[in-house]
């Protein structure tokens, strides 16, 4: 409940730690939260609080192998026992340096819980008896602004299923929007242990979050991570996607295509950017005054037209990009039937 980030946490811990488990849902902002906690730990240690990481890599001491971002599913895969057993140890362990060391608040963040979070809920309602006040924390926003950034991330940007892009209608309905679904297991059991944020009503999420965990941010580097990409870019990674059978992580398309993107300028705005505008060419006129009077003296001794001084203007440059796609649609062909005789050879080489 709200109830309990309404006082400030006093300085030092009086041997009080509280954990504030930020679970999603994704695509609210979760990312460029986690990323400015990682990159502020020094002020927030100096206020109290510890940034956990994902996967509680930032602990003081990793145990197991799975204490990386990478390592998710691995620590999804655990029963309920190994669950709770290797929990318990890290945050024991974590409990007592953070003691020591006048931490108040662990902050653990990772969106992947949202959905399957009854295994490390489980264990954590156990670590209450360690001393330690646990809080849940959910930003949720529009359905269809969510369904349409997540169809965007995860049935182009990182295709999760095989076979080809999947169209948005029959995507959604595998993965519905389902928020309150997710959370009525803790509104049944332990309502007082859940905060639920609209992110369309507190605006910025990141600041949302920091405001509501009493972290003072006004030293801090505030990042916005995954900005919705242009529907250039979008067109681009779901064609290159669609080719793929398998799931295809983001990075595939970054390293094979992206690197050679300009989608910060139009043909026109490059050219533009280059090529002489009426400013640089009345700077060649006055550059060029002194020769060009004396050419002109020279032309009119000998009876010829000089040359004109009253300016020249040029038009901006306006590409047809039809012509341009042609052309690439005609070198692209070409290739097509290079490669695929190419393919043939090597087929028959023994």
């Amino acid at each position: 409940m709200l109830s309990f980030f309404k006082k400030k946490p006093p300085k030092g811990n009086n041997g009080k730690i509280n954990l504030i488990w930020h679970v999603g849902a994704g695509k609210t902002g979760t990312s460029s939260i986690q990323y400015t906690l990682h990159h502020n730990q020094q002020l927030l240690e100096k206020q109290g609080f510890k940034y956990l990481g994902l996967m509680l890599e930032g602990a003081y001491n990793n145990f197991y192998s799975w204490q990386k971002p990478a390592l998710i599913e691995e620590f999804h895969k655990l029963t309920a026992e190994e669950t709770e057993n290797s929990l318990h140890q890290i945050f024991q362990d974590t409990i007592e340096n953070a003691r020591r060391n006048g931490i108040h608040t662990l902050i653990w963040s990772n969106e992947s819980f949202l959905g399957r979070i009854e295994k490390t809920r489980g264990a954590l309602k156990k670590i209450e008896e360690l001393g330690v006040t646990v809080r849940i924390v959910v930003y949720i926003r529009q359905y269809e602004k969510w369904a349409k950034s997540a169809y965007i991330q995860w049935g182009i940007n990182h295709k999760t299923n095989p076979g080809r892009i999947i169209p948005f209608r029959e995507w959604i309905q595998r993965r519905k929007v389902n928020f309150f679904e997710l959370l009525k297991p803790i509104i049944d059991d332990a309502p007082e242990s859940l905060t639920v944020r609209n992110m369309d009503a507190v605006g910025d999420t990141t600041r949302d979050f920091l405001k509501l965990c009493h972290i003072d941010f006004a030293d801090m580097a505030i990042h916005r991570i995954y900005e919705s990409p242009a529907l250039e870019e979008i067109y681009l990674r779901a064609v290159f996607n669609n080719r793929i059978e398998d799931p295809v992580l983001p990075d595939r398309f970054d390293s094979s295509i992206r690197k050679y993107l300009t989608l910060n300028s139009t043909p026109d705005q490059f050219l533009q950017k280059i090529l002489p505008d009426n400013e640089d060419l009345q700077f060649v006129s006055d550059l060029c005054k002194q020769d060009r009077d004396r050419m002109n003296e020279y032309l009119e001794n000998h009876g010829l037209d000089p040359i004109a001084s009253d300016g020249y203007a040029t038009d901006d440059p306006k590409v047809n990009t039809d012509i341009i796609l042609q052309t690439l649609t005609e070198i692209v062909m070409a290739q097509a039937l290079r490669i695929g005789e190419l393919e043939k050879k090597m087929n028959n080489i023994p």
